[in-house]
Formats: structure tokens, C-alpha cells, sequence
């Protein structure tokens, strides 16, 4: 399916004017912190090894192909014609969208409006929102138990209590799980509310659309999925094996970025332990994760690093992992924007 006469009016514009603003700030606010912790001294005292600092720049790049070969296999198989710069739109776009939102929103929502904004039906949209969520659930699964069982749970435990934070982890999760009963519970309740008209005519007749819609596409998604496990098996396993290239990569970037500067490289721990830092941002209500990330950082990997060296790196950490990236993903976007380059679609003011 094209993009003709699809426009960006699923994606607040706002939220483009603010990253054009509230990024630089954030990066040059982290660059201030860099300098300010470097205390008088040039980088290259901190970053013993430039050469795996370029190797950190290029690797942030792996996931976005990874990314944008997963999604072009599986528009490809649902025989959604999304063009090469429509998928590096989607990309990017969700990249940049979820950068100035708080981590909290998630991305899955923001790639699915990039997604319909270019043209997909919702319900194919949906599809391929599932389709992601399987292989990353799978893969990243799999990478958590193999990287586990690689270094011991036993460590992982010790490791916990050094930093004294098993018990809050325990409390959080019982937390979450408390709160999702919770508010599957008050769904449920406004539901059957609804339904036998305690709530008003009007509420039932939402309540009735809505899980009409959901129905739709729940059968559509099911069909999907059903094709999926007759002729698409061998594309599974290739997407799922690039959702394994694109973590591995992802969160390998803390590890270099300790061994260029100077502290000894645990890559399989030291996966693990971004993996912890990015999950612990992902909760925090900032946009990107900001403040939550940097602290969940330094309490983690204090140990790994001389505490003159902490800081620096973990604001070298920041600008290769996050904000290079950033910036040229929304560079990228700007260029590929709805618009550009004779596609005949431009973006609404609202």
C-alpha cells in the first residue's frame, strides 16, 4: 500500500517543533556535565582507546538497519508497498518521537501511529506491532537467560546486594503487578458497567463500538498470524535472528564505552547490566528516560570504573549511545520528511 494522501496527522507536529528544541538542550546540557566532570582535564585522559569509542559510534547505527530489515520483511509478507524512505521514516520517526515523550509511553504506540501515518491500515499496523513484540520478547528473553546462566545467577545475586537493590527490584515488580491487576480490574468493571447500561446509553454505545473495533481487529490479527505459521516460518526465524543482532548490539555500547576508558570489558555482565539501566528508563516519566538513566548508570557500574573515570564515562555513555544517534536520526527525518523529493505529501500544521 502507498503513502499517497497519508500525512503525518496521527503524529502531533508539535512533537517535531519540540524535539528541534528540548534535544539540543538536552545534549549540550550533557556535554556541559562532561566537561564539568572532566575538572580541568582533556578527554583524552578518561578515553584511553579512541578506537573502540569509533567502534561504539558505529555499532548505536546496527539496530536501525536490523530495525528497518525486520520491518521491510514483514511489509513485504502482509504486501504492505511501504517504500525504502517510508520505512526509514518509521524508524527514525519513532526514534525521535519517543526521545521527547516520556520513556513511560513506550515506543510501540508511537511506531504504530508512524506506521498508519505512512499509509498502513490499522489493522495491518497492529500485525506488525505484534509480529515486533514476539520476536523482541523472544529474543531479548533469550539473550537475559543466556547471559545469566553465562555468568551465574549466583554473581547476579551477589551483585544485587553489593548495589543494594534486589529488594527495591522485588518491591517494583510486586508493585507493577498490583497495579496492572488493578487497573485490569477497573476495565473489566466499566466494561460490564456499560454493558447492562449503568453507566447511560451513550457509555454503552461507546463500550459497544469499542469492543466491536477490538473484535475487527483481533480477527484481522489472528488471520495474520495464521498465514504467518503456514507460509512465513523461515521469515520468522530471519527477523527473529536480526532482533538477536539488534540487542546484542544495543546494549553492548555501555561495555565498549567502560573499556575505552580504561576499565576491564565484561561484555556478557555488562550487557546485562544496560539491559537493567534501559528497563529502569523505560519507567521513568521524563523524555528518554532522562535523570533516571544517568543515576541507574552510576549505581550500576560504579564498580567497573575508577570513581574519576565514572562520571565522564557516563556522560560519554549518554552522547554516543542517545544523543548522536538522535541527532541524526531527526536529521534524517527532516531530510526524508513527508514532502521531499517529489512524494507529494506534506505535513498538516496540526
Amino acid at each position: 500500500m502507498t503513502s499517497s494522501g497519508t500525512n503525518f496527522a496521527n503524529i502531533p507536529r508539535r512533537v517535531f517543533k519540540i524535539a528541534l528544541w528540548v534535544l539540543p538542550l538536552f545534549a549540550l546540557a550533557n556535554v556541559a556535565l562532561l566537561v564539568s566532570t572532566l575538572d580541568g582535564r582533556s578527554l583524552s585522559a578518561v578515553i584511553v582507546r579512541w578506537d573502540l569509542l569509533l567502534g561504539a559510534g558505529l555499532l548505536v547505527f546496527v539496530p536501525w538497519a536490523t530495525n528497518g530489515l525486520r520491518l521491510a520483511i514483514w511489509c513485504h509478507f502482509l504486501k504492505l508497498r511501504l517504500a525504502p524512505a517510508q520505512i526509514i521514516r518509521v524508524v527514525t520517526g519513532t526514534i525521535v518521537a519517543n526521545a521527547v515523550t516520556p520513556s513511560a509511553t513506550g515506543g510501540l504506540p508511537l511506531k504504530w501511529a508512524m506506521l498508519v501515518a505512512e499509509g498502513a491500515p490499522p489493522d495491518k499496523a497492529n500485525t506488525l506491532i505484534s509480529f515486533q513484540v514476539a520476536e523482541d520478547s523472544s529474543s531479548l528473553l533469550s539473550l537475559v537467560l543466556f547471559g545469566a546462566l553465562a555468568i551465574g545467577f549466583g554473581n547476579i545475586a551477589a551483585i544485587s546486594q553489593t548495589l543494594e537493590i534486589g529488594s527495591s527490584g522485588i518491591y517494583f515488580t510486586q508493585a507493577a503487578a498490583i497495579l496492572l491487576a488493578v487497573l485490569l480490574m477497573i476495565l473489566a468493571f466499566i466494561v460490564a458497567a456499560g454493558r447492562y447500561g449503568l453507566l447511560g446509553s451513550k457509555a454503552a454505545q461507546l463500550i459497544l463500538k469499542a469492543a466491536i473495533g477490538c473484535r475487527k481487529y483481533f480477527t484481522a490479527m489472528v488471520i495474520d498470524w495464521r498465514n504467518l505459521m503456514r507460509a512465513g516460518k523461515g521469515l520468522a526465524l530471519a527477523t527473529t535472528t536480526l532482533a538477536l543482532v539488534q540487542w546484542m548490539a544495543r546494549f553492548s555500547i555501555a561495555a565498549i564505552v567502560i573499556g575505552a576508558a580504561g576499565g576491564q570489558m565484561r561484555p556478557i555482565l555488562h550487557w546485562l547490566l544496560q539491559w537493567a539501566v534501559q528497563s529502569f528508563g523505560s519507567i521513568v516519566p521524563t523524555p528518554g528516560g532522562a535523570g533516571g538513566v544517568e543515576a541507574a548508570f552510576l549505581l550500576l557500574f560504579a564498580p567497573f570504573l575508577d570513581a574519576d573515570a565514572l562520571l565522564p564515562a557516563m556522560t560519554v555513555w549518554r552522547l554516543v549511545f542517545f544523543y548522536f544517534p538522535l541527532t541524526i536520526a531527526a536529521i534524517v527525518l527532516f531530510m526524508l520528511r513527508p514532502g521531499s523529493r517529489g512524494e507529494g505529501i506534506s505535513l498538516p500544521e496540526k
